[in-house]
């Protein structure tokens, strides 16, 4: 029992192969941003901004920014940007194990 060493929860999206929540988020209000400012069927379609009451509201039309490539490639190319400090914290080893190269 407990030969497994259990995987940190930080490193199953990269060794996964998806891209962190965060990532997908943004890139989800993203799209909302560009529809909101080009689709003239989005209901806030020239929506405009007002003042917030309270300072823990943030709005996503203020912190999203319009996406001017498709979707996935910008998700993709926020994923690489992000991967370059995940990759420093996980470090595979490719080694067998003891008794491998038994004659």
């Amino acid at each position: 029992m407990g030969c497994h060493r259990p995987t940190p929860t930080y490193k199953l999206h990269l060794l996964g192969g998806v891209a962190l929540p965060e990532i997908r988020r943004q890139v989800t209000n993203d799209i909302e941003k560009t529809k909101q400012i080009n689709d003239e069927r989005h209901s806030m379609f020239k929506n405009k901004i007002t003042s917030i009451r309270l300072k823990s509201q943030k709005c996503f039309i203020q912190t999203a920014k319009e996406l001017h490539e498709p979707p996935q490639k910008a998700k993709l190319q926020r994923w690489q940007n992000g991967m370059l400090q995940l990759e420093e914290l996980i470090q595979t080893s490719q080694q067998l194990p003891l008794g491998g190269y038994l004659p």
